[in-house]
């Protein structure tokens, strides 16, 4: 099974939800927001994906510096979509850390720490971040029941070894209805039957 989709922000502007599912987009994934800063557009893009019949999933631009900023993080994001109908995972954006010096034993906790609260309040975690960062060490994922959102725009498939259910293989794409590029996507879980067990996400057929 391969589902396509797109994962968007404030930066898309105002999205014609219609026409994007006329365009055969299965699935999207919505930006929440940044750090504590809160997606402008969030509300506007997960009511008209749903009013659509397109299911959404919720990714977060973490800017945490440890485990106790990311936790706080985690609050926010869930705060934020409470009164959004999410499906889809729920996943924690870290390829902004790599930037702030940050070593990878400090952000697979901050990874790990997001994950379990998102997870605790019974989202599909996840995290995203480039194929080549995953083979780097980065480790937070399917041992401790967390699905892999990888992102990779030269090689297809994308150049890492461990399992992974969603790919993001272009930043730039472009999808009528979307004013702006968008992120384009292929999922291989159907993360609307919630009979999925989760510690199950990270095993890619």
């Amino acid at each position: 099974m391969e589902r396509k989709g797109i994962d968007v922000s404030q930066y898309q502007g105002k999205i014609d939800w219609e026409l994007v599912k006329y365009q055969g987009i299965q699935f999207a994934m919505l930006c929440s927001g940044i750090g504590c800063r809160k997606d402008n557009q969030l509300y506007q893009n997960g009511m008209g994906a749903v009013s659509n019949g397109i299911p959404i999933g919720i990714y977060h631009c973490g800017q945490a510096a440890n485990a106790d900023e990311a936790f706080r993080e985690a609050e926010f994001c869930l705060k934020s979509i409470q009164s959004i109908p999410v499906c889809y995972p729920v996943a924690y954006d870290c390829s902004r850390l790599w930037h702030l010096g940050m070593d990878q034993e400090q952000i697979n906790g901050v990874c790990f720490a997001f994950a379990m609260k998102v997870k605790l309040e019974g989202y599909f975690p996840s995290i995203f971040d480039f194929s080549h960062r995953w083979n780097q060490g980065l480790k937070m994922c399917s041992e401790h029941c967390c699905a892999r959102w990888v992102a990779d725009y030269q090689i297809e498939p994308p150049d890492i070894v461990q399992p992974y259910t969603i790919w993001q293989y272009s930043c730039t794409g472009r999808v009528a209805g979307v004013p702006k590029n968008v992120g384009l996507n292929l999922c291989y879980r159907d993360y609307t039957d919630f009979s999925i067990d989760v510690c199950e996400l990270g095993n890619q057929e």
